[in-house]
């Protein structure tokens, strides 16, 4: 994870509270504007005085790719954004300004199929602690994003992130290999395909009535998201 980003997310926090909303973020981890709005939102509650532990963490999978196995340089959003440098260092500039790097793929870069990624973030959501919670979903997008092109369809290659978290190994095998729970993952996936004209999307909604409360509607506007971080202070 970009150094900054993972001191704060992985517990530099300044004000300790039971979260009284939950922060749902529907997102993909192919999708780098899900990254660079996940990075804002860390930076937000961080200029709020706040850490990871201040909101319910939910994170609903979408899936962008419908396939496994696609390699960039094949016609899709980051196969183009792969072959175009222009678009590329406007993503990387665009990064920059949320204090996370993005690396110039390569020729041999691959967009690996993340239902298991994803399925390892549900697990990190009920098993982390909530300030980790945030540090392990940004340190999966910088695995994708930020040089390391993890193989997001492997369990040998997630194994490593996922026990470097305090994830039990053989949970973490058990489930990344259960082919009914990748199903599940890619079905709710499929559902927020539906609701969703686009990500990513953070709600944010009451913990005991579940209203919807705050709605982003410009990620990169930290200082709209920080007034309302200080508002759960």
């Amino acid at each position: 994870v970009d150094r900054g980003i993972a001191k704060f997310a992985r517990g530099r926090v300044r004000a300790r509270m039971a979260p009284r909303v939950a922060l749902e973020m529907v997102g993909d981890l192919l999708c780098p504007w899900c990254y660079i709005g996940l990075a804002h939102v860390a930076r937000a509650l961080d200029q709020a005085g706040l850490g990871g532990d201040a909101v319910a963490w939910r994170f609903t999978p979408y899936l962008v790719q419908s396939a496994p196995g696609i390699t960039r340089g094949e016609g899709d959003l980051f196969a183009d954004l792969a072959k175009s440098r222009v678009n590329y260092r406007f993503l990387q500039s665009k990064g920059a300004e949320a204090g996370v790097r993005f690396t110039m793929p390569t020729e041999t870069s691959r967009i690996y199929y993340p239902a298991k990624a994803h399925l390892l973030a549900q697990l990190a959501e009920k098993k982390l602690a909530s300030e980790q919670k945030l540090a392990f979903k940004l340190a999966l997008y910088a695995g994708v994003w930020g040089g390391g092109n993890l193989h997001l369809d492997s369990t040998e290659a997630l194994l490593p992130l996922a026990t470097s978290f305090g994830l039990e190994e053989q949970e973490v095998r058990d489930l990344l290999e259960d082919a009914d729970a990748e199903a599940a993952v890619v079905a709710e996936a499929a559902q927020a395909k539906e609701r969703q004209a686009g990500v990513p999307q953070f709600y944010f909604r009451d913990l005991d009535s579940d209203e919807l409360v705050f709605e982003v509607k410009d990620y990169e506007n930290e200082s709209e998201l920080s007034e309302f971080f200080a508002t759960l202070a």
